[in-house]
């Protein structure tokens, strides 16, 4: 049987009006990004006034430092966005993500490809899935009539598995023995290592669970009447993408210098020499420096050419706008939640009542909270993670599956706090409030299976 909506008469479901409803709110009332970025700034002054014993002055000193504070982590990611978008428009990659684009026939199979390829690309890398995401969704509206919109979303939903995968941010630190960070070291002196968090069976099976249940969610929920779809101008897009052409190799000596290929070789042999002296002395580590320099090396060997490289790097600067005008706002708002103690605050109000069976639960409900606010997973875990980690001594309960349900809640609110798919839109060239109100699907599934993990499942296997 053909997968496809063929009959624009057929009446939705409950889920499918649900879903349609919600999002229906979010285009009409939910402002732009930036303005959202600045209503959230209000909430959290506020609240920091009512509950700590910070003053107004103390706030916008703690706001400000907070601008500051996240610029080097605002420039790394709109390095990674740039420079993994300028890799994905090298020819070779180009025809891989065209090839998996090309392999849905209508909207249904969108769908499954598009949430596939971004769990999956999200489990082995975050960014790497944000990219693939991105332009894999703009792929597809090149060749199909989609509601676009709503192939971004299912994408996207795929970033629900991000921490349970292999650049989980929590993960990683609770490995690093001396990480300042590493709290779970601090009060315990044991490092954990990937095996006792990522690899164990209480997180892969409800990733297992999410990668499976996720294009099936969407593809129940997506919109079956064409006409309220939103369609794209393909010509449009193509246009767009086509102004990352490959470079003319001019006859006068500068263009033959601009385009000669042993400029490649030379920037990717020095880089390489670094990576893998670096890589014998301390081991394969993929962090934010190494990643965006991955992808730098990655691109010009790909796009071989100099100016290649130079013309794709221009094309993909251009989707960096928001990031830079959003991401100093919630980096106030990290500020103000931090050094007031707001998230502190509302951490402890949880762990009073926790025993060591529900903790990890309860940490999973307190990070959906403070992920609102702090949604960046080092700095998310630097306020909570002290807090998890002292509790989890005190109650005698599990150090990796309570912090693992920190990194489970931040990712869970990621389909509702528009952070993380900034980078995603910017590709798409679409706007949050277009987006986000299909998320709220993905977030219910999302406490779902892991509030489910945290109390039932998880324990069990533990013990």
């Amino acid at each position: 049987m053909k997968m496809d909506y063929q009959d624009d008469e057929v009446r939705p479901g409950i889920i499918e009006r649900f879903s349609e409803g919600f999002a229906k709110i979010i285009r009409l009332y939910m402002p732009d990004a930036f303005i959202l970025a600045v209503v959230l700034t209000v909430v959290t002054i506020i609240l920091a006034l009512f509950l700590t014993k910070s003053s107004f002055v103390d706030i916008t000193k703690q706001w400000y430092d907070g601008i500051w504070s996240i610029i080097n982590f605002a420039f790394m990611m709109i390095l990674i966005l740039i420079t993994g978008y300028t890799l994905a428009l090298s020819p070779i990659v180009m025809r891989f993500i065209k090839y998996l684009a090309g392999l849905p026939k209508n909207q249904g199979q969108a769908i499954i490809v598009a949430a596939l390829v971004g769990a999956i690309g999200s489990f082995v890398n975050w960014g790497l899935g944000l990219i693939l995401m991105g332009l894999v969704s703009k792929e597809i509206a090149k060749r199909l009539d989609v509601d676009f919109p709503f192939i971004i979303a299912a994408a996207y939903s795929g970033f629900l598995v991000w921490t349970c995968g292999l650049s989980s941010s929590i993960a990683v630190i609770l490995t690093s023995r001396g990480n300042s960070v590493n709290f779970v070291e601090r009060f315990t002196h044991q490092v954990l290592p990937l095996q006792s968090t990522i690899f164990a069976a209480w997180n892969l099976i409800p990733t297992v669970i999410l990668i499976i249940c996720l294009p099936i969610l969407f593809y129940f929920i997506a919109p079956k009447d064409k006409r309220k779809w939103c369609l794209v101008d393909k010509e449009t897009l193509i246009r767009a993408d086509e102004e990352a052409g490959a470079a003319k190799i001019d006859q006068v000596p500068a263009a033959k210098l601009d385009n000669s290929w042993i400029i490649t070789i030379i920037i990717v042999g020095i880089g390489l020499t670094y990576l893998i002296s670096i890589w014998l002395k301390k081991g394969f580590l993929l962090d934010f420096n190494t990643l965006v320099f991955l992808f730098l090396l990655a691109g010009f060997l790909l796009h071989w050419r100099p100016m290649n490289y130079v013309n794709a790097f221009y094309t993909a600067a251009r989707t960096s706008g928001p990031l830079a005008l959003q991401y100093p706002f919630y980096g106030g708002m990290m500020g103000i939640m931090i050094t007031s103690g707001l998230a502190s605050v509302i951490a402890n109000f949880f762990v009073h009542f926790s025993s060591a069976n529900t903790l990890p639960f309860w940490q999973f409900i307190v990070s959906l909270i403070i992920n609102l606010f702090v949604p960046s997973g080092g700095g998310h875990w630097a306020v909570q993670g002290p807090i998890t980690a002292l509790a989890a001594v005190k109650l005698h309960a599990s150090q990796p599956l309570s912090a693992m349900a920190v990194a489970w809640g931040e990712s869970t609110m990621e389909m509702l706090q528009p952070f993380w798919m900034l980078p995603v839109l910017a590709i798409a060239g679409r706007e949050v409030r277009e987006v986000l109100g299909y998320g709220l699907a993905a977030f219910i599934l999302g406490v779902v299976v892991f509030g489910a993990t945290t109390l039932i499942m998880a324990p069990v296997l533990i013990h």
